[in-house]
């Protein structure tokens, strides 16, 4: 049976052009950019409770086992990698020349910003003549890009890799329709982050619900001292989407029903639109106006008692360099969050799949990964990673962070995502600045979103 047959989802590469490209400056930053109405890959291993997994500790310090890990053959191979122009792709750079050491492969990378990476291997690789062997990809791309990219699950059996050793909501972010077709890099997942403080003064517990979280967030706003209950977005940007999905899960509801209709067509969509109004009351002035930036921002500079973002501001946050309340940020992990991974996949048509498969093996690894991390890339999508005393001495809230991720829920696996994900953001401030109500604001959106979910 053809790809096509098996999956009624299956574009063509000039359908998959058209329909990626055009959505992929709508991509969510970081996972992140960063997060079920898609079931969890049932490729990966059976989830456990995080807290109590595997133990053992990565100690070596990087680059510490560089003995050779490649076949012979492979050394003085060189592959092409495209990855993004920030502090991860700075990160992976400085891991090259242990990898090199280690396999006698060499990596030329490639650096662009979120969307025109997206961009140029939606093209490359749908093209049959990809730009890169081995590339990043936020989750969200998994799906479109999945007919392009080579089946790991073969290569993991061959080399015997432990996939026991990875967190599995963070291995299950690379596996499309049964096929792990991507190795997880970076996990990501939405956390509270707070002032302790403010908590204490008020005799506020930490929350462990968001109904918790809304309910401290009323209870702390200050306007007349200037502080906040909380910070969120408000205007044009993927946090707004992010939060009001999670909010959607929250009710009980999901993005795209198992039907396939639009699961903000609900008494949940419309709980969920209604509970971001109340949110906002609580937050701070201009917050109509507010993207990432000034959402973390306002919680840096002392503006805003808490703020639900995702785990990978932990380290600016706790820094005194770079936020003004770094000794008294606590945080926590909240149920229904959502997860978003990065990721690690070869094209197809590479030239050089082993040796792109070495560097995933490596980057993803016990000693690659422990080197990433310590270069301020992320967090790591490994047990024996996370537990180990120096990346908890680095990151403190690694307990907090592998709960959140433990009981994250995942965006649709659609092909169509980006698309579906703009429209719930339009959705979402034509009810927040008052344009809309929610139920005109959903049939509306309903309108944008069904031409995908009938394809």
């Amino acid at each position: 049976m053809s790809r096509q047959d098996a999956d009624p989802t299956f574009l063509t590469r000039r359908r998959f052009v058209g329909a990626l490209a055009a959505s992929a400056a709508g991509l969510a930053l970081s996972a992140c950019a960063q997060p079920a109405a898609a079931p969890a890959a049932t490729a990966a291993p059976p989830a456990s409770n995080a807290t109590s997994a595997s133990t053992s500790n990565a100690t070596s310090a990087p680059g510490a086992n560089a003995a050779a890990t490649a076949p012979a053959a492979l050394r003085g191979a060189t592959i092409r990698f495209g990855a993004l122009s920030n502090y991860k792709g700075d990160a992976l750079e400085k891991t090259f020349p242990d990898f090199e050491k280690a396999t006698g492969i060499k990596v030329e990378i490639d650096k662009l910003p979120n969307a025109n990476l997206a961009d140029k291997l939606t093209v490359s690789f749908a093209s049959g003549s990809p730009d890169y062997d081995v590339s990043m990809m936020d989750e969200t791309w998994i799906a479109g890009l999945a007919p392009y990219l080579t089946n790991i699950d073969n290569l993991v059996a061959r080399d015997n890799v432990d996939l026991k050793q990875y967190v599995p909501n963070g291995l299950a972010a690379g596996v499309y329709n049964g096929t792990r077709v991507a190795m997880p890099l970076d996990p990501n997942v939405m956390m509270l982050w707070l002032r302790k403080d403010l908590l204490a003064a008020k005799d506020i517990p930490t929350p462990t619900t968001f109904d918790e979280v809304i309910a401290a967030a009323e209870k702390l706003n200050d306007p007349a001292n200037g502080v906040a209950g909380i910070s969120v977005s408000g205007g044009q940007d993927s946090q707004v989407s992010a939060l009001v999905e999670f909010l959607l899960w929250n009710a009980g509801g999901e993005i795209i029903t198992p039907d396939r209709k639009f699961g903000f067509d609900s008494p949940a969509g419309i709980q969920a639109l209604q509970t971001y109004q109340r949110i906002i009351k609580s937050a701070p002035p201009g917050v109509l106006a507010y993207t990432y930036a000034e959402q973390i921002d306002a919680f840096y500079t002392g503006k805003a008692a808490m703020v639900f973002y995702w785990a990978s501001i932990g380290p600016d946050a706790t820094n005194p360099q770079k936020s003004s309340v770094a000794a008294n940020v606590g945080w926590a992990s909240v149920p229904n969050a959502q997860r978003g991974v990065w990721n690690l996949g070869i094209s197809k048509d590479s030239k050089n799949v082993d040796a792109a498969w070495e560097w995933i093996k490596w980057i993803s690894g016990p000693d690659g990964s422990t080197e990433f991390t310590t270069n301020g890339g992320g967090h790591s999508p490994r047990f024996d990673v996370i537990n180990s005393p120096a990346f908890q001495q680095r990151y403190p809230w690694a307990p907090d962070f592998l709960k959140a991720l433990d009981g994250a829920r995942n965006r649709p696996q659609v092909p169509s995502w980006n698309a579906i994900d703009t429209a719930i953001m339009n959705m979402t401030t034509s009810v927040l600045s008052g344009q809309k109500p929610p139920e005109d604001a959903i049939k509306g959106a309903d309108q944008q979103v069904a031409p995908y979910l009938s394809a």
